[in-house]
């Protein structure tokens, strides 16, 4: 992947989801852009973390409960650390507004109905993340929040105290060419959001 984009001049940047490999993540080091490196040209966003990319403060705050735990092997295929914290949600808060939120798990505020049956017990233990990111958004209140998890495609918007709105851009999974993407623009009146389609191998 990191020969693909210094061919194309390219960068990737990346915050973690629930079945990333946390234990490794967290231990890479934040650099003076608020970035780690994983590659020369694929770049980490910390847990709570922001870093000025093109222009846009973009914040980002990874992670979320795997329902899916009991099916998986500690340390090979989840990882118990892959929820944020409250101190990582603080970390971010501190450091002010930002144009735009990343997160891996969608904020409570915005009504989700998922594929599978759950017990509530393990649906109410998952929203602890989500509440965790409703929290930040509304604190916060950023433009725009691109998040998926849920592997389905869907947009809502949060409106505020006050009238501010923020527009929460949920992506499908990596299979759906055609709604896992989309292209952020930013122009004089503000930030513009399209669809992307994916093509190729």
């Amino acid at each position: 992947m990191n020969h693909m984009l210094e061919e194309h001049g390219q960068t990737l940047y990346f915050s973690g989801g629930n079945h990333d490999n946390w234990t490794t993540l967290l231990k890479l080091k934040t650099e003076s852009d608020g970035l780690a490196t994983w590659r020369p040209n694929i770049r980490v966003f910390p847990r709570g973390g922001r870093a000025v990319v093109e222009g846009l403060t973009i914040g980002a705050i990874g992670g979320a409960y795997s329902v899916d735990a009991s099916h998986r092997s500690l340390g090979l295929s989840w990882w118990n650390t892959e929820e944020p914290t409250r101190e990582d949600a603080q970390r971010l808060l501190d450091g002010g507004p930002v144009d735009v939120l990343v997160t891996h798990d969608v904020p409570l505020g915005v009504p989700m109905v998922g594929d599978f049956k759950l017990p509530p017990a393990l649906v109410d233990r998952a929203n602890v993340t989500r509440q965790l990111l409703q929290d930040v958004v509304d604190q916060l209140q950023p433009t725009y929040v691109f998040c998926g998890h849920w592997h389905q495609r869907k947009t809502h918007e949060l409106v505020h105290p006050g009238g501010r709105v923020t527009v929460v851009e949920v992506l499908a999974n990596e299979y759906n060419r055609r709604t896992n993407a989309v292209l952020v623009t930013k122009r004089e009146d503000g930030l513009v959001v399209e669809p992307l389609n994916l093509s190729g191998n």
